[in-house]
């Protein structure tokens, strides 16, 4: 017992449970009818020695010191652990001697003046800062600890396991990730330590570009060009719906010139899609219809949209950013024509052959890009974020830039020759751009231009990382036969980016494929609306302007100013297609439509393409001619049994057939057909095949060699000497020999 100034006795009592305080009057009182309940610091107890207001008590390991002056609530001052059970403690002066069973007998100092004020020390182990995992958890391990010993160690707010070697399962959410630790100490006292990590879902995505909608304006078949255009495009995207893409990146040259017509087609088309469509602008997407012409993006930017979750990189200019499964996409604009000697256009008077214009232009310009503010918003990113860079003009290629024979400008020096070659690509910060992207954790730049397939692979100095430089083939345009297509990137469950560039022909060559093309507007503000139906479906424009694009695997550009709008189906054929005229005055007091309905008939083409693996049949209908009401319909029947698709005429929209047309012309074409005699025994170097050519209207043919050895993976053969060659190979419908000679090393 201990008396205190108040002559009140405070009494401490060890018991095994917990340690009590209690209170008695006078001294020596040992009836409990004298003791009273105090207070209580909770915990089983083993030994425990009192010195002035301050009582050493042993928990287990823990030698615990307490300030008893306030019994009620004594409070926790410092503890220690040593490594074994405290089997008992006594307390003379500022020291303790605590028997620590194993670690013999241990002498602590216990001043009250003495306080702890060093944190506790916190290391994470693991793992390490900004690792990439695709598992949906991860486990977070390290160290703590302090000469107080270790109260807790938190993980995200949850309690972690263990205290001095800790360790806690942290779910995470998809993309960036902070983890946050803090360890408390006996005294109170934190440290927090935080951890960023990534967590990247298993995807995939395609890369298509250089869609080139429209014609080149000196092409006189610039109607057929144009359909061309649009079907090479329906059908690389309906190529890559097999592949169940995310998204689609389209980087540049979206159109073949800035035209308000051209750039309205490709959203149109692109509105049909059910799967997002990401665009970046390119060097023809600003050109003029003569190529000199830089007539800047104000089209561009007026019908051109991206879907809502893009941010911008740098306040406005054309950049952007968004996030994916834990990768950043950044969108650039990677600049215009630059460097390209561009001679007066074509058909100019001065310019007469066109080896003269070879001898001129450059075929692969750079781009004016990149800019200092673009390079600016890049490295304000987070460094370690993973990231898929895409935009138009490469910035790695195969050779260097070279000037044409009668260029007077020099070639664009290659200031980093050591990344590669620097023809087509971009002129400015080239070499600051690659840097960036190999020490930034970029993975992938995907870009286009060139209309070729092209990987370059760079390494950083210490080869920690390594970023793939990628060109893709044009999604429409063909340097070869039907090279056209589009590449698939996928995150895989290893972490590896896997790619591979597809032939748009290869993946649908079976599958049915069906357009219907249709003037859009009339002289004198009058328009045409058409849609195909397929049972309660609908793909088109209705004469009330409603735009409907239900049938499954259908896409339609919308009503055009001056070029045809056009529908086009795949897999199933519709059941009908159905036209008709409305008038559109330019204001109320203008009836110049009305008047030009009623006063003149109008006469306009319909044209509709039915192609099958084997067979393009291609229906004409020339001079339709609706009279003069402003109600009339037509209405061709697709059912088989409607033989010659005859077109029924209703002049006054009252479900009455007036009249009935067919076809002007029908051309079918039929595929080629080819038999390959196989070489007898073992040959190598020049092998020559011998092939049987036969096609039903005896066109003239381009065949595309290749070879196998397992019989999944082709290659391109190569082309010795000798033979008939490749391109405009004759056939007729019995068929004609020819020899190919194969080139095999």
């Amino acid at each position: 017992m201990i008396n205190s100034r108040s002559g009140m006795t405070l009494a401490i009592l060890a018991l095994a449970a917990a340690a009590m305080f209690v209170l008695g009057v006078g001294v020596g009182a040992a009836d409990d009818a004298d003791v009273t309940f105090e207070g209580r610091f909770g915990g089983a107890v083993y030994a425990c020695a009192v010195s002035g207001n301050y009582a050493c008590i042993g928990q287990g390991q823990d030698r615990v010191v307490l300030d008893a002056s306030s019994p009620a609530s004594p409070v926790e001052l410092g503890r220690v652990m040593p490594s074994d059970i405290v089997g008992d403690v006594a307390v003379p002066g500022d020291y303790a001697c605590v028997a620590a069973g194993g670690d013999g007998l241990v002498i602590l100092r216990t001043d009250a003046s003495v306080t702890d004020t060093t944190p506790p020390t916190l290391e994470i182990t693991s793992p390490a800062p900004n690792t990439t995992t695709h598992s949906p958890t991860i486990t977070i391990t390290g160290t703590a600890s302090d000469t107080s010993g270790i109260a807790s160690v938190t993980v995200n707010d949850e309690q972690a396991t263990g205290t001095g070697n800790w360790s806690a399962n942290v779910t995470l959410l998809e993309g960036e990730d902070l983890i946050t630790v803090v360890a408390t100490d006996r005294a109170g006292l934190t440290t927090t330590r935080t951890i960023t990590v990534y967590r990247i879902e298993l995807f995939t995505f395609v890369h298509i570009t250089d869609v080139h909608i429209g014609y080149w304006p000196s092409n006189d078949t610039y109607y057929s060009e144009f359909l061309l255009s649009i079907e090479k495009f329906t059908d690389t995207l309906q190529a890559t719906k097999t592949h169940n893409p995310e998204f689609i990146l389209s980087p540049g040259d979206l159109v073949e010139y800035s035209k308000e017509d051209f750039f309205n087609a490709y959203m149109g088309i692109s509105e049909s899609l059910d799967i997002p469509l990401y665009n970046t602008p390119g060097n023809h997407d600003r050109r003029g219809w003569d190529p000199r012409d830089d007539v800047g993006l104000t089209t561009y930017d007026e019908i051109i949209t991206n879907p809502d979750d893009i941010k911008p990189l740098n306040n406005g200019y054309r950049d952007y950013y968004f996030d994916k499964h834990g990768y950043r996409f950044i969108g650039l604009d990677s600049g215009a024509d630059y460097n390209v000697s561009l001679p007066p256009f074509l058909r100019s008077s001065n310019v007469s052959t066109l080896a003269s214009y070879d001898d001129l232009y450059d075929y692969s310009p750079e781009g004016d890009g990149l800019k200092e503010i673009q390079l600016t918003g890049l490295s304000e990113m987070d460094s370690e974020m993973p990231k898929i860079i895409f935009m138009h003009h490469p910035a790695v290629s195969d050779s260097d830039d070279e000037s044409t024979s009668l260029s007077s400008e020099p070639p664009v020096t290659n200031n980093c020759p050591e990344y590669g070659g620097n023809d087509a690509c971009i002129a400015f910060n080239r070499c600051g751009f690659i840097d960036y992207c190999i020490n930034n954790n970029t993975d992938l730049v995907l870009t286009g231009h060139t209309h070729w397939d092209y990987v370059k692979t760079v390494f950083n100095e210490p080869e920690t990382h390594k970023t793939r430089f990628i060109q893709t083939r044009s999604a429409t345009k063909d340097p070869d036969c039907n090279y056209h297509g589009y590449r698939v990137i996928r995150i895989t469950d290893e972490g590896a980016v896997t790619h591979k560039s597809e032939m748009t022909e290869d993946t649908l060559r079976s599958i049915a494929r069906y357009t219907y093309s249709a003037p859009s507007n009339l002289p004198d503000h009058t328009q045409i609306y058409a849609y195909v139906i397929s049972e309660s479906n609908i793909t088109g424009i209705l004469s009330d302007d409603a735009i409907r694009r239900e049938i499954p695997d259908s896409y339609y550009t919308g009503v055009l100013d001056e070029l045809p709008q056009v529908i086009r189906c795949y897999n199933e054929k519709p059941d009908k297609f159905k036209f008709g005229v409305k008038s559109l005055p330019a204001d109320a007091s203008d009836n110049t439509a009305q008047r030009a309905i009623e006063e003149a008939s109008i006469n306009f083409n319909i044209i509709m393409k039915h192609q099958t693996e084997n067979m393009t049949a291609t229906y004409i209908y020339e001079d339709i001619t609706f009279g003069t009401s402003e109600h009339a319909t037509a209405t061709v029947d697709l059912d088989p049994a409607n033989v010659n698709y005859t077109m029924e005429i209703d002049y006054n929209d009252d479900a009455i057939v007036d009249d009935t047309t067919d076809p002007t012309h029908t051309i079918l074409n039929h595929a080629p057909e080819i038999s390959i005699t196989t070489p007898v025994g073992k040959e190598s170097g020049n092998v020559t095949i011998t092939y049987n050519l036969k096609d039903a209207e005896s066109d003239d043919c381009t065949i595309i060699s290749q070879y196998s050895l397992n019989n999944i993976a082709w290659l391109d053969a190569g082309i010795g000497e000798g033979g008939d060659g490749m391109i405009d190979v004759t056939s007729t419908p019995a068929g004609v020999d020819h020899t190919f000679v194969w080139a095999s090393g």
